[in-house]
């Protein structure tokens, strides 16, 4: 059974961080030099999570109560969380479904008088292309942040990100299940140093996370690479399936970052020098090779699937495939079908549709909501052969041929 995910880590770097929460290291020049190469330490910080640096974000930025923050539709349910617990009015932003991207109409009708922040979440591995939002929130004197959590694609972008874009921040994550993970993590590069200085400010009073906790965490990632190992992977849901419980929420819950309802106590935290090191060393020696081969075979994948099921983001070529979505009419049946022959396909995620509360303007977001709502999550990861994604591909397109007068995900394209 090809796992739905594999967590983008190897043995070493897991004992490595193990052995740093039994013999801790001095992390200040480890953090000097990821922060230099990631553009400085005037540019950037790390944070215990991007929800911790968004959070600081807000925090320095001391937005009147009840402004307004246009957010991508889609976006992790914590996200949409802190923005509220700010006093803040959190905006749904609709995207195109080919490209995942906003169109200007969409953005500028989701600005109003209240608007003070726009957040652009790069999702699935897609890049967005920015220069036009760029422009819109220059013309509207908005502030606009970068949510690069699904879109790593190299140390090299992150240092180079400034420069390349005019958006005022820009957030990327190394949680448990994201591309060159250090189980945690993240990297904040704001370009108003006087902003990010009251980010530091206000991290420096947080209390360090412990690294007792940190190396649970290890232990528990460690078990979790080890039941995903194909050998295993099949009894695991096997196993859930005897015991009655539901896999889909089994293996989501062990793969969330932060669980609880003491949110925002919980990010408010500094990382221990056990992430530090771990954060640092998954700088230095991440092979790149790793994104590039799973770019190659999501691309193969896409060309593959062009005619059996529609693909979110599939017009963006420089899509890195962090996951490989489709929208398929019945996600059950393909799910069953593609589970019987080996493929752990899933609809269960961690992100959430925003919606409008209460709103005269009438902005909503009916292409993201459709997505969500039709979504199918296909295993890929460099580890997988070629010759095993033409074959998931021809299970679809045979699924395709026998339901072709009720398989109509295409259609949703006229939404946008």
């Amino acid at each position: 059974m090809w796992p739905r995910k594999l967590l983008d880590i190897g043995w070493m770097d897991l004992a490595f961080g193990g052995l740093q929460c039994i013999f801790p290291c001095e992390s200040h020049a480890r953090l000097r030099k990821l922060e230099e190469k990631c553009g400085g330490n005037d540019q950037a910080m790390m944070c215990l999570s991007v929800r911790t640096g968004f959070d600081l974000l807000l925090q320095a930025l001391r937005l009147p109560a009840g402004s307004e923050v246009i957010m991508t539709a889609i976006t992790i349910p914590d996200m949409i969380e802190i923005v509220r617990r700010h006093g803040l009015v959190p905006v749904p932003l609709d995207l195109e479904f080919d490209t995942l991207a906003p169109t200007l109409k969409a953005l500028q009708s989701a600005i109003s008088t209240k608007t003070r922040l726009i957040v652009v979440a790069h999702l699935f591995g897609v890049c967005v292309p920015m220069a036009p939002i760029v422009e819109v929130a220059k013309q509207y004197d908005l502030i606009l942040v970068e949510d690069c959590a699904q879109a790593f694609v190299g140390w090299e972008t992150i240092g180079c990100s400034l420069s390349r874009s005019t958006a005022d921040a820009h957030l990327y994550s190394f949680g448990p299940i994201k591309t060159a993970t250090s189980l945690g993590g993240a990297v904040v590069k704001v370009r108003d140093t006087k902003v990010l200085a009251r980010m530091r400010d206000i991290q420096n009073r947080y209390s360090v996370q412990q690294r007792r906790s940190f190396a649970l965490r290890i232990l528990k990632y460690a078990a979790m690479k080890l039941a995903s190992q194909r050998i295993f992977y099949r009894w695991l849901l096997r196993t859930c399936q005897c015991l009655g419980e539901d896999p889909d929420k089994l293996i989501n819950s062990l793969s969330r970052n932060f669980g609880g309802r003491n949110l925002m106590d919980n990010i408010r935290r500094r990382p221990c020098n056990s992430l530090a090191a771990m954060l640092e060393r998954r700088c230095r020696q991440y092979p790149l090779s790793r994104v590039s081969k799973r770019a190659s075979i999501g691309h193969e994948l896409k060309e593959l699937l062009a005619d059996c099921v529609a693909i979110p983001g599939s017009h963006d070529e420089r899509h890195s495939y962090w996951v490989f979505p489709v929208m398929i009419d019945d996600p059950e049946e393909a799910i069953t079908l593609l589970r019987q022959s080996g493929f752990d396909a899933t609809r269960s995620h961690n992100l959430a549709l925003l919606e409008n509360e209460s709103d005269s303007l009438g902005r909503e977001a009916p292409v993201m909501r459709q997505l969500i709502r039709n979504i199918v999550f296909l295993p890929l990861y460099p580890e997988m052969s070629i010759v095993e994604v033409k074959r998931m591909a021809r299970i679809l397109s045979v699924l395709r041929l026998s339901a072709s007068d009720r398989f109509v995900p295409k259609n949703l394209r006229c939404l946008a």
